[in-house]
């Protein structure tokens, strides 16, 4: 299983594909039929997604949900609260 977070942009995504290891490579491509074609090729069976909800994410999910493990929605609002929170030091 690899785990595979995607950034949606306008006109391009960015995805991170981390490996058992934990090894990150990063991609982007045009967020066109071919550029979809092209990531679509690299997915495998057991692979989870993270995706960023942005204005074209139902079709993106549309296109990719159907070649993946799961595809797990991402609010980048919620997340940041999530993230902020986690660099914050405990009170004793």
């Amino acid at each position: 299983m690899r785990c595979i977070g995607v950034d949606l942009h306008k006109t391009n995504f960015v995805v991170c594909f981390l490996d058992e290891q934990d090894v990150p490579k990063l991609e982007t491509h045009a967020l066109t039929e071919s550029g979809l074609a092209a990531f679509c090729r690299r997915l495998s069976p057991s692979d989870h997604l993270a995706v960023e909800t942005a204005q074209n994410v139902y079709y993106f999910n549309e296109r990719i949900r159907t070649l993946v493990d799961r595809v797990v929605l991402v609010d980048p609002y919620k997340f940041a609260i999530i993230a902020m929170a986690s660099q914050r030091p405990c009170a004793e």
